[in-house]
């Protein structure tokens, strides 16, 4: 269906005659939302109002970007704001606190997109719609009857795109957020679009203008810092292996005890099951009655146990989340002291967003710790790239010398088809020595056959004569040859042999290895600050979203590449509140000389974390787990006792992960298909009766949280043998005196003389004795 045509532009009735004045805004601002705000935030609301221009509203997270959305429903008693949420945590999140303040809002997702709340929402009983882009952008959806009313459109004052930048990250994915510019379409240009963000880059913006349909000329972009100089940065280097998540072991320090301070922590992942298998972890090093503290936060859960949880750990009823994007964006939890990125999977701007959920409240600190894989490292992929060059080299030799065994095959069959020519000539008689002509590729070679058992070659080159014995190299089993001594056709196809092996072979990729996804520079620079010439972690980032250019945060250096100063040029912060403004004051001087482990390696922010030279703690290597014979086939016992760990893996499952996780992950993350068959095998060979015969046997990851369970079940079916009665002694034990205390020893037997056959009367070796 081809969208609408845009409607001719039109004043909504209900817009202010003058602008309010700042002073103006931030008084009734404060009055009802109990909250002074920024002069930026006032020159957001106010340009909102003035329906001249889209706005794009650039600032880090935390800095009060959602202020401007609701500052102007003060001066518009009938006016309503469309929020374009992608988060329905966002949605809750908001609507909760607009209602705390009397402001009637609704969010609108696709389940509730019906008829009544459209209808709720045409006559104006909701002030605020916080709606989902698939139902925003649905065609002939309920939704659609909004942008379709021209009273509604008369009051709307403006459509916010929250978190912009997802426009352009998430429209592969959510292909709704790409089709941004079918509502432009639809509403007039005095309705301007707000489109607030943390993160975008000039690149970025140019994409999302193009999505959004935004004009040069009717574009204000208000850019300000998008760094949080309170969150310190940290990088270092994993030293296990990705699927142990050992890594992560400093979040719950070794022997951890109720009573002992415990900060609490997000973790984020790019994988949902990454996430719940390092949950899964950590609370194996809690005891029992703690590990219900650590929980996971993604898209799979439901929208209440999602609130739940981020109600948990704001007021500190659990000690942390293993989180994707669906905690990451908007969630406003003021104090979380740690922020973990695992693995380095995303881009620079998707990591900016996750660190900005730290220490939101300005006054504290948080220290954000991304943990990067050992390949992304300079070292690691110089030892890497030497060892490719060896591997090419390797493949160039031999490619060489094949196209060189070829060119000889090709020269001894000419050789011998033109002595065999001479010898049918000359019937019987010896062959005469002449001089004949060979063509050998582009060359002409001269050819002497001296006798009969031994080829000389004699090759005429620039004017010299040089002689090779063709036998000898024959012979030899391996003939170096420099790449120079080729022609032009056998170097071609050298190289056509090295680039067809390196696409068409597939990349050799050990069980549970991720592919090697090259970094982005931006990216490759924050890692890699230690061994750059800037050696800061931070520098890389405020390079890419060019803070150095922006008034009120350019920094001077104090040499060419050292980062530790800001110089601020703007006091407009000391006009946000009297004494200055925290939110746009520059950073303290304390935060600029922590900054991140490069600046500052030893400050006490950064000592719970592990030292990076630090060699990993190796386990001792464990006994082999048993070779058994998997053909067998499985009797009664063996199939019943299957269904009964079958049903346990399926209640271990409801009761730790819920029964939608099983019906719809099923119970791998408690028992996997091929440990099931492994427990079977060894529980019917008599192979596991302890806890540590079944790690060992199985490797079962769950052996120290569910392995007495598992064991009363393989004891069930699989009884453990009678102990065996004693083994009567082979000798007889010797006469004890009544009341000796000297135990008894077993007899011995007597030796017999050799020389007249009694017995008693030769004593026996000391070494015998020893030995006994």
């Amino acid at each position: 269906m081809p969208p609408s045509a845009p409607l001719p532009p039109q004043t909504p009735k209900s817009a202010p005659k003058t602008l309010p004045s700042f002073a103006e805004l931030r008084k009734k601002t404060q009055e009802v939302f109990g909250r002074l705000p920024c002069l930026w935030q006032c020159r957001v609301a106010s340009e909102v109002l003035a329906g001249q221009k889209d706005i794009v509203c650039i600032s880090g997270t935390g800095s009060g970007k959602t202020l401007p959305f609701w500052m102007p429903l003060l001066f518009r008693p009938d006016g309503i704001q469309i929020v374009v949420s992608p988060l329905n945590a966002l949605g809750s999140q908001n609507t909760e606190q607009l209602r705390k303040v009397g402001i009637s809002a609704i969010a609108i997702t696709a389940e509730t997109a019906t008829n009544t709340n459209i209808q709720d929402i045409l006559t104006g009983k909701y002030r605020v719609v916080v709606v989902s882009p698939e139902a925003a952008l649905k065609t002939g959806g309920n939704f659609e009857r909004l942008w379709k009313s021209k009273s509604f459109l008369s009051n709307l004052i403006s459509v916010v795109w929250d978190e912009a930048h997802l426009l352009k990250s998430w429209s592969s994915f959510r292909p709704d957020l790409g089709e941004a510019s079918r509502i432009r379409n639809m509403i007039p240009l005095s309705i301007p679009f707000l489109l607030p963000t943390a993160t975008m880059p000039t690149h970025i913006l140019a994409s999302v203008m193009d999505i959004a349909r935004l004009r040069h000329d009717r574009l204000l972009t208000i850019r300000r810092s998008n760094d949080r100089p309170n969150v310190y940065l940290a990088v270092r280097k994993m030293k296990y292996s990705l699927s142990s998540y050992k890594d992560l072991d400093f979040l719950i320090p070794d022997g951890w005890r109720p009573g002992v301070p415990l900060r609490k922590f997000i973790i984020f992942f790019d994988n949902i099951e990454e996430s719940i298998k390092a949950v899964l972890y950590l609370r194996m090093r809690l005891p029992a009655t703690f590990r219900d503290k650590l929980k996971w936060f993604n898209s799979d859960n439901s929208p209440e146990f999602r609130e739940e949880m981020t109600a948990a750990l704001k007021d500190n009823k659990i000690f942390g989340l293993a989180c994707t994007d669906a905690f990451g964006l908007g969630i406003d939890i003021s104090d979380i002291p740690i922020v973990v990125q695992f693995r380095a999977t995303c881009d620079l701007d998707t990591l900016w967003q996750r660190f900005g959920r730290g220490a939101r409240d300005l006054a504290l600190f948080a220290v954000a710790i991304l943990l990067v894989e050992r390949k992304y490292f300079d070292a690691e992929a110089a030892a890497a790239a030497e060892r490719a060059a060896k591997r090419a080299a390797k493949r160039q030799a031999k490619a060489i010398e094949q196209e060189t065994k070829k060119r000889r095959r090709t020269e001894e069959a000419a050789v011998k088809a033109k002595k065999k020519a001479r010898t049918e000539s000359s019937g019987d008689a010896a062959p005469e020595a002449r001089d004949e002509e060979v063509m050998v590729g582009a060359e002409v070679v001269d050819l002497e056959v001296i006798d009969s058992d031994t080829e000389v070659e004699t090759a005429v080159v620039a004017g010299g004569v040089e002689v090779i014995d063709r036998a000898e190299a024959v012979d030899a089993e391996l003939m170096v040859v420099d790449e120079a001594q080729l022609t032009v056709f056998e170097a071609l196809r050298v190289a056509y042999v090295q680039t067809h092996t390196a696409l068409a072979a597939p990349a050799r990729k050990r069980k549970g290895a991720f592919s090697a996804t090259p970094l982005s520079p931006e990216l490759d620079n924050f890692v890699n600050a230690a061994t750059r010439p800037f050696k800061c972690h931070r520098m890389p980032v405020m390079a890419y979203y060019e803070n150095d250019r922006i008034g009120l945060w350019p920094f001077s250096l104090f040499s060419l590449y050292t980062y530790r100063h800001f110089s601020a040029v703007s006091d407009e912060h000391k006009h946000c509140h009297p004494g200055g403004c925290r939110r746009c004051a520059p950073p303290s001087s304390s935060s600029l000389l922590v900054c991140c482990t490069q600046c500052n390696p030893t400050h006490l922010a950064f000592d719970f974390l592990p030292l990076e030279d630090a060699p990993a703690i190796k386990a001792p290597a464990a006994r082999r787990a048993s070779k058994l014979d998997d053909k067998v086939t499985l009797t009664q016992v063996d199939k019943d006792f299957r269904l009964a760990v079958q049903q346990f893996r399926d209640d271990q499952t409801c009761k730790m992960l819920g029964r939608t996780h099983l019906e719809e992950e099923g119970p791998r993350f408690i028992m996997g298909d091929k440990t099931l068959d492994r427990v079977v095998l060894c529980a019917r060979a008599n192979k596991i009766r302890s806890v540590e015969e079944l790690h060992r046997e199985t490797k079962w990851y769950r052996v120290k949280e569910l392995g007495e369970e598992l064991l009363v079940l393989v004891n069930r079916f699989y009884p453990p043998p009678p102990p065996l009665p004693p083994q009567p002694s082979s000798t007889s034990s010797a006469p004890q005196s009544v009341g000796s205390t000297r135990p008894t020893s077993a007899s011995k037997t007597q030796r017999r003389c050799s020389a007249c056959g009694n017995v008693g009367h030769i004593r026996e070796p000391p070494y015998f004795r020893v030995l006994v």
